[in-house]
């Protein structure tokens, strides 16, 4: 009889051992390699929260992976630095979050359109977060590191939907006219970029400065023709200002308002 409770013991702590770790691969995945070390395509859609990579799940990066070019090589076919790669197909407009923590310096980055739609907090880091405004497109998160080293999600990697809306009280409605030089200034309680349109000509000057960035440019050519400059929070390299004090500066030149100036919500880390 006790013989029979032993082998009944052992069958069962063998059981408890090959459910956890069915369990446990659930959220350990060692890279596949291939194309692009394509871990899958994502459609995103709708309203809601899509989870995209979820809290806990590590990637382990192998030599079969792609070698990456955000990484220094020895050689071109000798690269220190493979990488793995979601693609995301977004309908509509998102708020992509996400943190992960990595056993060797890694990176994650996000591509849009085939160029860095956004940098990691500094390159090759043992952690970082993502935040970042998604709109309608094809977007990719790479993930990468030396080999063997393992990169998890300490915080799920997810889109949530949103509707663009405006940040803080700043707008110049359409049909104005403004002649520099000319000063608003505005506190922004969130992180938002410009939107909106004016057409110039001759010499001129525009500025827009916050805490965190701050752009401008210009012309010294007093025959220039009239020009349109158009804002697009979501255009390439679109620049996320605040939140905090912003100053807004037509420092020179006469413009015309074509589609209401104000600030709309963006984030871009």
């Amino acid at each position: 009889m006790r013989k029979v409770v032993i082998a009944a013991m052992v069958i069962a702590v063998v059981a408890i051992v090959i459910v956890a770790a069915l369990e446990y691969n659930q959220y350990v995945y060692y890279s596949r390699g291939g194309s692009y070390g394509n871990m899958g395509t994502i459609t995103i859609q709708g309203n809601g929260t899509a989870t995209i990579i979820p809290a806990g799940k590590t990637i382990t990066i192998t030599s079969n992976d792609m070698g990456a070019r955000a990484g220094p090589v020895i050689t071109s076919s000798s690269p220190i630095y493979h990488y793995v790669s979601y693609q995301l197909d977004v309908f509509g407009y998102y708020i992509l979050t996400g943190s992960w923590h990595s056993t060797v310096s890694s990176f994650v980055e996000v591509y849009f359109n085939g160029a860095i739609s956004m940098e990691p907090p500094t390159p090759y880091e043992t952690q970082g977060s993502l935040k970042q405004t998604l709109e309608t497109g094809t977007y990719y998160i790479v993930i990468g590191g030396w080999v063997g080293d393992s990169i998890t999600m300490t915080r799920s990697i997810e889109a949530r939907s949103y509707h663009p809306y405006v940040v803080g009280s700043f707008s110049l409605p359409s049909g104005i006219v403004i002649t520099g030089p000319k000063t608003y200034s505005l506190y922004l309680n969130q992180s938002a970029s410009l939107n909106g349109s004016f057409t110039v000509g001759g010499a001129f000057w525009f500025s827009v400065s916050g805490p965190y960035n701050s752009f401008s440019f210009g012309s010294y050519n007093t025959s220039a023709e009239p020009t349109t400059y158009s804002f697009n929070p979501f255009a390439r390299n679109s620049p996320s200002i605040g939140p905090g004090l912003v100053n807004v500066t037509f420092l020179e030149g006469t413009f015309y308002i074509n589609q209401t100036l104000e600030f709309i919500y963006f984030v871009n880390n």
